[in-house]
């Protein structure tokens, strides 16, 4: 979901947990790490995700199909199962977005334990100089739990 306007949050707030609760909790895992858009100009670390991935894209199709029916601007970009663990400030370096590129590009598989996502969360991200800030603004259960 991209943008929305602040005066529609209830609406998406009141039918996010009827989207969520059609769908079974699902089990993820974190696979790799990547980093957006590329090794030679990294903007955003990521961890990729693997697990019951199919499960995961229909459920964020039917949240883009509500975000349409409510009239709301709809995320452009193609959907890419991912965590986003940081972003690298614009006024790094070049020789340090290398390094940085290159520590990814070395970097091994991370080990992690497998989890279920239970919860869709609404989040509101505001951009600020020092940082991107996130906060919750709602949660509807999968499963309807």
């Amino acid at each position: 979901m991209g943008d929305i306007p602040a005066g529609t949050v209830e609406q998406v707030l009141e039918a996010l947990p009827l989207v969520a609760a059609r769908f079974p909790p699902i089990k993820l895992a974190i696979s790799r790490l990547g980093i957006f858009p590329n090794t030679r100009r990294p903007r955003v670390l990521w961890a990729g995700l693997t697990g019951e991935l199919e499960a995961l894209s229909e459920l964020q199709s039917a949240v883009d199909d509500m975000v349409g029916r409510l009239e709301l601007p709809k995320e452009q970009r193609p959907f890419s199962p991912h965590l986003t663990l940081g972003r690298v400030r614009r006024e790094t370096s070049e020789s340090q977005l290398r390094k940085i590129g290159e520590i990814i590009a070395d970097a091994a598989p991370p080990s992690a334990e497998p989890w279920t996502a239970n919860t869709v969360n609404l989040m509101r991200t505001e951009l600020d100089p020092i940082g991107s800030r996130h906060y919750l603004v709602g949660t509807a259960a999968i499963g309807g739990g």
